[in-house]
């Protein structure tokens, strides 16, 4: 696993220095641009909070950001994999395992510019999510849709590259008939290479 994703990072720096060497020629953004997160997931069900011992769960994330060539930068579409866990080595109703609970997602959204002051702007966006739910203790697994809405603040640092701070809402429902909620709110920082 260490060897695929250091080989993707390696195809993904050299891609982004390529696109820089070129950029001379061209005063527009690049339409492409490559996304690391990194923050904490505050689990919302009391439920999972008492069995897990636990309210939060940090996560690490990497993806792609289209957005159409233009100046003002307005709209843009991402495409991103968050994965968060809980480690415990203790036994927990007799189930001895070092990984939990986790909670993987794909996300796609769209992100709108509400208002910019100079090189800082406030972001909105919404999302969809495809999630990958495991669920040792109480035995459950599955890959429930779900949905993202969220707020931000966005600092351009360069004319491609900028830094994010995000509040969202992920709404996660593993099992509808038993109303199996997953749902987290995701305070992440990130930036945009």
């Amino acid at each position: 696993m260490k060897l695929i994703f250091s080989t993707i990072l390696f195809f993904l720096s050299s891609f982004q220095l390529f696109a820089q060497s070129d950029s001379s020629r061209f005063k527009l953004p690049r339409p492409v641009t490559f996304h690391f997160s990194t923050g904490v997931n505050v689990l919302q069900n009391e439920q999972l909070r008492s069995v897990y011992d636990t309210k939060t769960l940090y996560f690490w994330g990497f993806g792609l950001r289209l957005a159409p060539v233009q100046k003002s930068n307005n709209l843009f579409v991402a495409l991103d994999y968050n994965h968060s866990s809980y480690s415990s080595a203790s036994v927990i109703k007799t189930t001895d395992t070092d990984s939990l609970l986790s909670l993987g997602q794909l996300v796609t959204s769209v992100s709108i510019k509400l208002i910019e002051v100079k090189d800082l702007a406030v972001r909105a966006r919404a999302g969809h999510i495809f999630a990958i739910i495991t669920d040792k203790i109480q035995k459950q697994e599955g890959n429930p849709s779900g949905f993202k809405i969220g707020i931000g603040l966005e600092r351009r640092v360069s004319r491609n590259q900028y830094f994010h701070v995000f509040l969202d809402y992920d709404m996660m429902k593993l099992d509808r008939k038993n109303y199996q909620d997953y749902d987290v709110v995701k305070l992440g920082i990130g930036i945009y290479l």
